[in-house]
């Protein structure tokens, strides 16, 4: 892919090889991480195109603190991470397209334990 190609798909990236390098990281990561078919940028859904912008900028950020004020009244966030931000963002642009990382079954109980007692 290049940069011609986001651009062609409504994806709108940065001017430099960086840019276009970590958009293509974007490609990757939903590759792995979604059940999303990654094969026409024009075909990706909304949240795959946002997905793609933002990966970029949270990926070169220095901080990962972001703050709000409201009223006279400020909160700041620190993330441990990087990998936490983009598992947020995925989470709310993608919803129920990102795959699980564990693979936990949870089974009801039929009956209740026997121990004799």
């Amino acid at each position: 892919m290049n940069r011609t190609d986001f651009i062609n798909a409504g994806i709108r990236i940065g001017e430099s090889d960086e840019d276009e390098l970590y958009a293509e990281a974007a490609l990757d990561w939903l590759k792995k991480n979604t059940s999303i078919p990654v094969g026409s940028l024009e075909n990706l859904p909304a949240g795959a195109k946002l997905f793609i912008m933002r990966y970029g900028s949270i990926m070169q950020s220095d901080s990962s603190i972001a703050s709000e004020s409201l009223g006279g009244m400020s909160q700041s966030f620190r993330s441990s991470s990087k990998a936490d931000l983009i598992a947020d963002l995925a989470s709310q642009l993608l919803g129920d397209d990102v795959l699980s990382g564990s693979s936990i079954t949870v089974v009801p109980v039929r009956r209740g334990w026997n121990c004799g007692c």
